[in-house]
Order: C-alpha cells, then sequence, then structure tokens
C-alpha cells in the first residue's frame, strides 16, 4: 500500500520533475520477523509502471574503526565492499564477546562497563544498551538504574498509560501530566489540532474550536488530585464538558476511551509492574529523557554511540523463535550487522546462560545456547 501511494504522487507529478528515491541497506532490512518486506530493485521496479529505478552504492562508513567494520562485514547477507573511512578507522577500540556469563550477574557486570566508559569520558549519551526484545529490557532497565543513581538514562519505563498515539485520550493525557513551557506551545498545539479533528471525525460533529481554546481548558482541568488515575480521568471528564461532547453518546469514542481506561487500571493492578498511583508516577512517562540510552535492537537502528553493550544474543531471541526456519540464519545475521555497525569504537556482546526459549518439538523451555554467528566471525580476535 506505501508504494501504491508513492506511484499515485509520483505520477501526479511528473512533468513537474518530481524525483522519488528509496534509501536502504539490505543488511540492516531487520523488520521481518514484525511483518516488514524489504524490496530488491527488481520488486521496487515491479511496483511502478512509468517510472524505472536504478541502484547505487555508497561503500564508505565515516563511524567506526576499521576493526569493527571488518567484524560487522562477516554478518553480511548481501556483500558489497565497505571499508572504514572516518577519523576512527585506525583507533583499535574494543570488540568483546562473553558467553560464559550468567544472567544472574549479568547486570552487575554491564554496570561496571558503563561505569568504566564513563570513567574513560565517554559521555553517558554516547553509550548504548541493547537487547532483541522489551522483555529483557525493562527489568534490566529498572535494576540497572537502581545499581547506578548517579547516571542518567533515556530508558524505557513501565508506565500505568500505555503508549497509544492513535488513542485520543492518551494525547489528552499527555497534555494534562506536561506542564506548558513556550518552548512546547508549538508541539502543543499541534497535538490540541489532531484531538480537536479526531473527536470531530468520531462524533460528525466538528468542534467550533481551536488548539490553544483546548489548551486553555485542559490547563483549567488540571486538579489537585494526588493519585495519578483520578488526575487524569477527571481532567479528561472536564475538558469533555468543557468542549460539550458526551463521550458515551458516541460508539467509537466510548470504546476508546474503555480500552484507555481498562488498559490503565490492567497495569496499575499488574503486581509484575509494581507500579504506584501517584501523580509523580504518571508525569514521569512524560518526561524528556537523556544518558545512557537503553532500547532494542529495532530502536537503534539508524542510530550511532561510541560504545555498544548488547545482551540477549541467544537461540529464540537472535534468531527469533518465531522466525521461519529457512530465514533464521539471515535473520540473526542482520540483526547482529545492525547491531555491531552501530558502535563507533567499543562493541561489548553477551550471550549469556539461563536464557530459555520454548522448544516446540520437546513441547517445553530449554536452555537457549548462544547465537551461532558469533563463535563463527573469526574476522577479529575478541579482546579479554
Amino acid at each position: 500500500m506505501q508504494y501504491a501511494i508513492v506511484e499515485e504522487i509520483a505520477n501526479s507529478n511528473t512533468r513537474k520533475g518530481f524525483q522519488i528515491n528509496f534509501f536502504g541497506d539490505p543488511n540492516q532490512a531487520i523488520y521481518g520477523s514484525l511483518g516488514g518486506v524489504a524490496k530488491s530493485l527488481q520488486m521496487i521496479n515491479e511496483e511502478f509502471v512509468d517510472l524505472q529505478f536504478k541502484e547505487q552504492t555508497l561503500s564508505g562508513c565515516f563511524r567506526s574503526t576499521g576493526r569493527i567494520v571488518t567484524y560487522y562485514k562477516e554478518f553480511m547477507v548481501e556483500k558489497y565492499p565497505i571499508d572504514a573511512k572516518g577519523v576512527l578507522k585506525d583507533d583499535n577500540g574494543i570488540i568483546q564477546y562473553n558467553d560464559q556469563i550468567g544472567k544472574e550477574q549479568l547486570y552487575d557486570y554491564i554496570a561496571q562497563i558503563i561505569e568504566k566508559n564513563i570513567s574513560d569520558g565517554i559521555p553517558e549519551e554516547e553509550i548504548c544498551v541493547v537487547a532483541p526484545v522489551w522483555d529483557l529490557l525493562y527489568p534490566f532497565s529498572k535494576d540497572l538504574q537502581d545499581r547506578l543513581p548517579n547516571v542518567k538514562f533515556d530508558a524505557p519505563d513501565i508506565t500505568p498509560i500505555k503508549r497509544d498515539p492513535m488513542n485520543i485520550f492518551y494525547k489528552l493525557s499527555r497534555l494534562l501530566l506536561t506542564e506548558p513551557n513556550i518552548r512546547q506551545l508549538t508541539y502543543r498545539r499541534k497535538l490540541a489540532n489532531e484531538i480537536i479533528e479526531e473527536i470531530g471525525l468520531m462524533t460528525g460533529l466538528p468542534l467550533a474550536i481551536e488548539g490553544l481554546d483546548l489548551l486553555n481548558f485542559i490547563i483549567q482541568a488540571k486538579g489537585f488530585d494526588t493519585k495519578g488515575s483520578k488526575f487524569v480521568l477527571n481532567g479528561i471528564k472536564y475538558v469533555f464538558d468543557a468542549i460539550q461532547c458526551r463521550i458515551d453518546d458516541h460508539v467509537e469514542l466510548k470504546k476508546m476511551y474503555d480500552d484507555f481506561v481498562e488498559k490503565m487500571e490492567s497495569r496499575l493492578h499488574n503486581e509484575k509492574f509494581q507500579l504506584t498511583d501517584d501523580l509523580n508516577t504518571f508525569k514521569r512517562m512524560f518526561k524528556e529523557k537523556e544518558g545512557v540510552v537503553i532500547n532494542t535492537c529495532h530502536g537503534v537502528k539508524g542510530e550511532e554511540y561510541q560504545t555498544v553493550i548488547a545482551f540477549g544474543l541467544v537461540y529464540g531471541k537472535v534468531p527469533s523463535i518465531y522466525t521461519e526456519c529457512t530465514k533464521m540464519d539471515e535473520e540473526a545475521n542482520k540483526l547482529l550487522y545492525v547491531i555491531a555497525s552501530r558502535a563507533k569504537s567499543r562493541l561489548y556482546l553477551f550471550s549469556e546462560k539461563g536464557r530459555l526459549y520454548k522448544d516446540t518439538g520437546l513441547k517445553k523451555d530449554v536452555e537457549a545456547f548462544p547465537t551461532r554467528q558469533l563463535a563463527q566471525n573469526k574476522s577479529v580476535e575478541y579482546d579479554m
């Protein structure tokens, strides 16, 4: 569908010299297990009637050391020349791989690596910790922040409100739980206009107000409740009363509201999350974050950091257990290529012991073994 839309745009602009370029790297097409499709040049050309594309390749890496480039080239699924050409190309850097550490010792070990890198002068925001899936990152993130209270983290948090940018009430909560300031005015006004437009579409009753009007209602809606859920729900009620719109009168709007409330209450009552229903807990989710980045392999695609620390590199995660058997090696190589190529000079990799995966043949959980491509990569010697 995306290609069809682009073709419509292209066809309507043919005489105006409209130019279309696709940018990508076949070795970083890591969204296959999530339903994504990476098209070849031939497949792209088949999508267009009046346009045909040609392929060009960039071969220079200005990010990483020569050692790191040599290392991640081994994970390529489509080979093409690539050479280190940046200021770090001759640095030795660090490439470590550990497949002997247990998952119980892993957090403490990674905490020590982060402290060492910071003491070496590497800024916090130039350090990134990645794992293949969020399930590994949520407990890790909380534990690591407890261990390093003086280090800032740009890290995921389990929050009472589930992130859902398509939900009107999520957007409204964002405005309710953040303080207005001149730097954020343009964004807040844009978000308010989106809410007004979406309410009009869902109810069939266009609102005769503008973004600034809604922002004023939101400021007035902020009560003095210290209980986070009550603050949000009372604020939503005030705003909808002010715009004279009853949620219960509109089926789709009511369904969206009920879904929002149900997910919030589910998270608050889930013992695994250990969330408290206080206002500060709710406000924390929308605060700007900075520091050591904690994210998934998919989340850091396109980014770059001086130091990259990756864990969970075991079968069942890399490659994912849900990948087709014939594509498992390809997916593992692509994920490892993305992980390793994010690093400028320091790369730490872990296939920790104690992880489990579901063996469909045995129909039980068994211990995961290290992602074998890591042991097979003999292009450089790992540092001790």
